[in-house]
């Protein structure tokens, strides 16, 4: 079994907060960014339709919001997928619970299908969710297609970074780099992939103070630090700003992921703050369940306490 297949067995708290985002945001930014134009939501690493449990996906969520709007927005939901196990999942679970709604599948890479895309997004608004397995994204996709987009009808790109797996990698070549002989050739490509989706091969210089290949805590830590780098590269030079959240299985652990939401508004922004706190009660519930099915002893934490780190348009960090 894959990791991307255990994935799917059942959604963890990690990936609630992520849900009650996706059910939430996209609606709000169809309101409010789609007077008098078309509305297109992409999901561009769609994954499967829903969990082995029956817990609707990102897929359906976006399925789910297109139908709420299309009442009185034109709207389009495009999703793309390269594994065809994923792929059939996806195109069956869409044909009998995503709605009678306008919706393009595509089974391959966002690389290979993003022109047709940008084509049909011409004049519309576009609200893009970016959830790649790993290092899989390409940067200038991002930067050079996406956040390049004409200012009106907006863009807005809600990317999920994993930290848990910049930290693994960055960390393994690292230490790997040190040894008299080098890189092996899996190491050499798992450089390249980071470097692909990074922009560059500036993340080595962070991941020089991570000396021991069992420091998970400074790997961790360096991992956070190359994902606010990141965010800066992406808006430099750009009138948007990132609006970022670390999220973690629950309170007192590592962050797992960060999601980070591109938006050139302050209302954006705003909106974004907003849908995290109702999404935060549901993550808190989802790990209360998680530490009670395991029979953990609950320790009782304060409320979700949301941590908004905003990268504003030169790129200065304030929280």
């Amino acid at each position: 079994m894959s990791a991307n297949d255990e994935f799917f067995r059942s959604k963890k708290a990690a990936a609630v907060l992520k849900h009650g985002i996706l059910k939430r945001y996209p609606v709000v930014f169809a309101s409010k960014t789609g007077q008098g134009n078309p509305i297109v939501f992409l999901d561009g690493y769609a994954g499967r339709g829903e969990y082995d449990g029956g817990e609707p996906g990102s897929p359906l969520l976006l399925s789910r919001c297109a139908e709420f709007v299309q009442g009185f927005r034109d709207v389009l939901a495009f999703f793309v997928e390269q594994d065809p196990d994923s792929y059939a999942n996806l195109e069956q679970v869409l044909r009998e619970k995503g709605g009678p709604v306008q919706r393009e599948l595509r089974q391959g890479s966002l690389d290979q299908y993003l022109p047709e895309l940008l084509a049909r997004a011409k004049g519309s608004s576009l609200f893009a969710f970016l959830d790649p397995f790993g290092p899989a994204l390409d940067f200038d996709l991002i930067r050079a297609r996406l956040l390049s987009r004409p200012s009106w009808p907006p863009t807005e790109v809600l990317l999920h970074f994993s930290v848990s797996t910049v930290a693994r990698m960055g960390r393994a070549v690292h230490v790997a780099g040190q040894r008299p002989s080098g890189l092996s050739g899996s190491e050499q490509k798992a450089a390249a992939r980071l470097d692909r989706f990074l922009g560059g091969a500036w993340w080595r210089d962070y991941f020089a103070k991570v000396s021991d290949a069992r420091d998970d805590e400074r790997a961790t830590d360096v991992a956070l630090r190359v994902a606010d780098r990141y965010a800066r590269n992406l808006t430099e030079g750009s009138d948007y700003q990132a609006v970022r959240m670390p999220v973690r299985p629950r309170p007192g652990l590592a962050p797992k992921y960060v999601l980070t939401l591109f938006t050139r508004h302050g209302e954006g922004a705003w909106h974004f703050a907003d849908t995290l706190g109702k999404a935060g009660v549901e993550w808190e519930e989802a790990w209360v369940r998680e530490q009670l099915r395991r029979g953990d002893h609950l320790v009782r934490q304060p409320p979700f306490e949301m941590l908004l780190v905003g990268v504003g348009r030169r790129g200065a960090a304030t929280a």
